[in-house]
């Protein structure tokens, strides 16, 4: 998963790290992604995506509020 701000050059994108959580079927699996990423005071226009083999499989656009 990588996590970038929009605008910013693609080489300041961050790549999240996943964590095993709980087997949610035989089949299935519960993970958790977390990635550390200075904010700006104010408004942080992001978007996170996850890739696997040069696919993306799903990306969205969000907001973070930094108050401090």
């Amino acid at each position: 998963m990588t996590i970038e701000e929009i605008g910013a050059p693609l080489a300041e994108a961050i790549h999240a790290y996943s964590k095993w959580v709980a087997p949610i079927q035989w089949d299935r699996a519960f993970f958790q992604y977390q990635a550390a990423k200075p904010l700006k005071v104010g408004q942080n226009q992001l978007r996170a995506r996850l890739e696997i083999g040069g696919r993306i499989l799903w990306q969205q656009e969000f907001t973070v509020m930094r108050t401090k």
